[in-house]
């Protein structure tokens, strides 16, 4: 019987772990991490270009039949001509109902979002950073488009007017940067914020100078460090930081940062998710926040998955899509969604986004034991009493077990 007292010490001490695991994730925010003294660029590395190779190709992941990218290696995001300038101007703030963000007009890079409803653990008068880039952290959302001279996350863009706050009883809040390539073309990159969503409308309208056509491929990456969001507990195991992909193929794949450090080594090895498909999303985890990019599958486009090694550290994991004809021109636009991992509200965004909450190798105990849980707070309305609650059913369940060995 010393060995069913054991069996019933292990069972209820794993259900008090990840009963507070799972209460955790649904309602304490990440901790901020501390800030170092010493001075770190706050500009992501960049994959460098070069001169023109042999053969001209996209970068590393592109789609494969697409325009050629002269002027570039593999994995090289290209600089369109007397853009690459070192960011001199003030970032864009945009406030909505549930964060504020922070746009670059260097490339409309997204470089912060504090999430308004998810406080800061050490001091609740400030938000939690989502997306950030500072002297400790790196985490930012970049776009751009592919082919020569076309702008791109380097590009210096012109910020055109608009408002930047959403009003009371607006709906949706739009911030346009505008582009000229060399040839003329007039390009229009368009943020488009709505009320009561995490998600942000990134959107490249093409006008070809001469009417001819005109149709490159776009690129949308997230870029971020390695850097845990919250304090690791010693026993238990760590939480995935990095990329993941989705598709109908890997269905819910991660990417660990050692991979892509295999396929920087070795461009020739095979990648471990599928590259090319027409459906799925690429995205950033974190504990309790996920980050990703999400292209539509409804008209099933083709797509390609990329992820990269990049200085400094970071690496970037992201999707290149190809644009549509729209007139002397063309357009795409693809979601940005920053926000926490709430499976329910994950469930209405896009397929497959629910699977980002990681409950980690005990998912087959933790998941239904969160499920029972949120239930009976539904029921409560108060977690403490639902913790109790559960507590006191799971001893019901074990109760024969338990009879069982105070009997012997």
């Amino acid at each position: 019987m010393d060995t069913q007292r054991l069996i019933l010490l292990v069972i209820f001490s794993f259900s008090i772990v990840m009963l507070y695991e799972a209460w955790n994730r649904e309602k304490l925010p990440p901790p901020p991490v501390a800030a170092k003294a010493s001075g770190v660029p706050d500009k992501p590395a960049d994959v460098p270009t070069a001169a023109a190779p042999a053969a001209p190709s996209a970068p590393a992941g592109a789609v494969p039949g697409a325009q050629a990218v002269p002027g570039t290696v593999p994995g090289a995001v290209p600089v369109a001509p007397g853009t690459a300038a070192a960011p001199t101007t003030q970032p864009i703030v945009v406030k909505t109902d549930l964060f504020t963000a922070q746009i670059d007009p260097v490339g409309g890079v997204i470089s912060q979002i504090a999430l308004t409803q998810h406080r800061d653990a050490f001091d609740k008068a400030k938000p939690y950073l989502a997306l950030q880039r500072n002297a400790e952290r790196t985490f930012v959302a970049q776009a751009g488009l592919l082919g020569e001279g076309m702008p791109n996350h380097r590009t210096v863009y012109e910020v055109l007017p608009g408002p930047r706050e959403l009003a009371p009883g607006e709906n949706k809040l739009e911030v346009r940067l505008a582009a000229t390539t060399a040839t003329g073309d007039k390009v229009v990159q368009t943020l488009a914020f709505r009320r009561g969503s995490y998600l942000i409308d990134t959107t490249f309208d093409v006008t070809s100078a001469g009417g001819a056509p005109v149709a490159p491929y776009a690129y949308f990456q997230l870029t971020r460090d390695t850097k845990q969001a919250v304090p690791q507990i010693s026993m238990a195991p760590a939480a995935y930081v990095g990329p993941v992909v989705y598709n109908a193929t890997d269905h819910f794949k991660k990417v660990e940062p050692a991979e892509i450090d295999k396929l920087a080594a070795d461009p020739a090895r095979k990648a471990p998710y599928a590259k090319s498909t027409t459906d799925g999303w690429v995205g950033m985890l974190e504990h309790y926040f996920v980050s990703a990019w999400l292209p539509s599958d409804e008209k099933k486009l083709p797509r390609e998955f990329y992820t990269s090694k990049l200085d400094g550290g970071l690496y970037a994991a992201g999707v290149i899509v190809p644009t549509a004809a729209a007139g002397a021109g063309a357009s795409v636009t693809v979601p940005l969604f920053v926000g926490p991992q709430d499976q329910d509200l994950l469930k209405t965004v896009a397929a497959g986004l629910d699977l980002s909450v990681d409950y980690g190798i005990f998912t087959v105990l933790a998941a239904p034991l969160f499920w029972l849980l949120k239930w009976l707070h539904g029921l409560i309305g108060n977690w403490g009493w639902a913790i109790v609650a559960m507590t006191v059913m799971i001893k019901g369940a074990f109760y024969p077990l338990n009879a069982a060995a105070a009997r012997s």
